[in-house]
């Protein structure tokens, strides 16, 4: 018989080779941040240089004061001007000048009432007999002027200013009261002295406004369409 064959000797399995261990997994290196450029801080502004402000001008030295000027000679007041021109009491003279203000008696009622002198009118020689025309402050419309005899003034108030030209009629001043003659309708009126112009080719002309405006305010006049109401000076 044929020997029985060798039993085959089962193969070994070829042990499986050991799986190589795994390597460790190296984490990729972080790459380091980039360094940070420094920011370079901005240059400072130079300030700007402050010019010392100048030092004050010395004071420029005083002036030596100069002789203080001789005050000027003081000009006699009016006053007292008026009074070295006033007429003087002349022996054997008239009693009264004109321009002289007196106190005398009003022949209608007897009362004593402030006038001017106008002149002497007349009468004979002698201070009893001497007879002067007046205006009165506040005289009747109808009687401008009154001639009186001396003994009709009882009191002199005070001299004119000397040299005064007898007055041809009642003097007349800017702010006097008046009756004014209105051409219209020929009647009198209130009214107020406002100017009195010289130069006029005909003699002075007397600008008065009417107390009633209506229908005009002003109207300028000659001499005999004003009559004096009351003095104011």
């Amino acid at each position: 018989p044929a020997p029985a064959p060798a039993p085959k000797k089962a193969a070994a399995p070829a042990p499986e080779p050991a799986p190589a261990p795994k390597k460790a997994a190296v984490p990729a290196p972080v790459p380091a941040p980039a360094p940070k450029q420094a920011v370079a801080a901005p240059a400072p502004v130079p300030a700007k240089a402050v010019a010392p402000a100048p030092a004050p001008a010395a004071p420029a030295p005083k002036k030596e004061a100069a002789a203080p000027a001789p005050a000027p000679a003081v000009a006699p007041t009016k006053k007292a001007a008026e009074k070295e021109e006033l007429w003087e009491d002349e022996p054997g003279g008239d009693k009264y000048r004109p321009g002289d203000y007196v106190m005398a008696k009003y022949h209608r009622d007897n009362s004593l009432c402030e006038a001017v002198i106008l002149y002497r009118k007349g009468g004979r020689e002698g201070e009893e007999h001497e007879i002067y025309d007046v205006s009165w402050d506040e005289p009747d419309e109808g009687e401008q002027i009154t001639s009186i005899r001396v003994g009709g003034i009882r009191e002199l108030i005070r001299r004119g200013k000397k040299g005064t030209p007898p007055f041809d009629n009642v003097p007349l001043r800017v702010g006097d009261k008046v009756w004014a003659l209105f051409l219209e309708d020929q009647k009198w009126y209130d009214a107020v002295l406002e100017k009195i112009d010289e130069s006029g080719a005909k003699g002075p002309m007397y600008t008065v406004k009417w107390d009633d405006p209506d229908p005009v305010a002003r109207s300028i006049l000659v001499r005999r369409d004003v009559k004096l109401k009351k003095r104011v000076w």
